[in-house]
C-alpha cells in the first residue's frame, strides 16, 4: 500500500534527521581524534597539554565511575532483554538504530 503525501514527508523528515544525527555524531569523534592526536604529538614536544587531554577523556557523571560495557551487561538490576551485536561500522551502527526504534 503506497503511503500518502503526509506519511512520505514524515518519513523524509525522520530519515533527514537521523542522518543529521549520524554525521554530528561522526563529526564530534572525528574532531576529538584529531585533537587527541595533535595534544599527544605536542606533549612528546614539550608542551604542556595535560589539561587539554583531561577536557578530551570521558567524565564520569556526578564522581560515579562509568560503568563498562560488560558491567552493564552483567547487571543483574536491568531486566531489559539483551542484544549482542557483533561488528562495526554502519551495519552494526544501522542494526542498534533498528532495535532502538522498534
Amino acid at each position: 500500500m503506497p503511503l500518502g503525501p503526509y506519511e512520505t514527508a514524515g518519513l523524509l523528515y525522520e530519515k533527514a534527521l537521523d542522518t543529521l544525527e549520524d554525521v554530528a555524531l561522526i563529526t564530534k569523534r572525528q574532531v576529538s581524534e584529531i585533537a587527541w592526536v595533535v595534544a599527544s604529538q605536542a606533549q612528546k614536544q614539550g608542551v604542556d597539554t595535560q589539561p587539554l587531554l583531561d577536557r578530551l577523556r570521558p567524565k564520569p557523571k556526578g564522581g560515579v565511575p562509568t560503568p563498562g560495557a560488560l558491567d552493564a551487561w552483567h547487571d543483574p538490576l536491568d531486566t531489559r532483554p539483551r542484544l549482542l551485536v557483533l561488528g562495526t561500522g554502519w551495519g552494526a551502527h544501522a542494526l542498534v538504530k533498528v532495535v532502538r526504534d522498534a
